[in-house]
């Protein structure tokens, strides 16, 4: 008997949350290999998202030589914004 392949879609923001749920499942055999691999996959997404997040954000906000943002008054300094 072969497996079903289906299809499941979620958003970036979910990745932590799905994570977090599979991980409270009380799977044994191989239902927990799969389960500790797909939240393994799911870890690389994540950081992978944050990266480009933050890749995105240094071209809209200031930072300096380290690359690190340049802050004022407890917020990031945004040149675009007068």
């Amino acid at each position: 008997m072969t497996a079903r392949k289906e299809e499941v879609t979620f958003t970036n923001g979910q990745l932590v949350t799905i994570g977090n749920t599979l991980a409270a499942f009380k799977l044994k055999g191989r239902a927990s290999l799969g389960r500790t691999w797909l939240i393994n996959h799911l870890e690389d997404l994540n950081k992978q998202f944050n990266a480009d997040q933050l890749a995105t954000q240094k071209n809209f906000f200031k930072t300096d030589e380290a690359g690190d943002f340049i802050y004022q008054a407890n917020s990031i300094i945004n040149p675009n914004r007068n």
